[in-house]
């Protein structure tokens, strides 16, 4: 089977939730850290199926897999 990730944004967006919110959640669950202007991907984050996306337009983003909403609105 594989597995589809997507971006924060992507993810907020199939939750029907602020960015913001999504990120603060994730940061809440300590999965992912403020590193100066961007966000980084802890150990935790990594444990729960956060990978780094590398995007020649954009550089790299966290994604998640796309499961990830299943555990970020059963936790609530």
């Amino acid at each position: 089977m594989t597995i589809k990730y997507v971006s924060t944004t992507a993810l907020a967006k199939e939750l029907e939730i602020q960015v913001k919110e999504l990120f603060h959640t994730l940061l809440e669950k300590d999965y992912i850290e403020k590193d100066n202007d961007s966000w980084s991907l802890k150990e935790s984050g990594k444990e729960n199926g956060g990978i780094v996306k590398s995007h020649p337009r954009y550089g790299s983003y966290i994604a998640w897999p796309e499961n990830l909403k299943v555990i970020i609105t059963n936790e609530e």
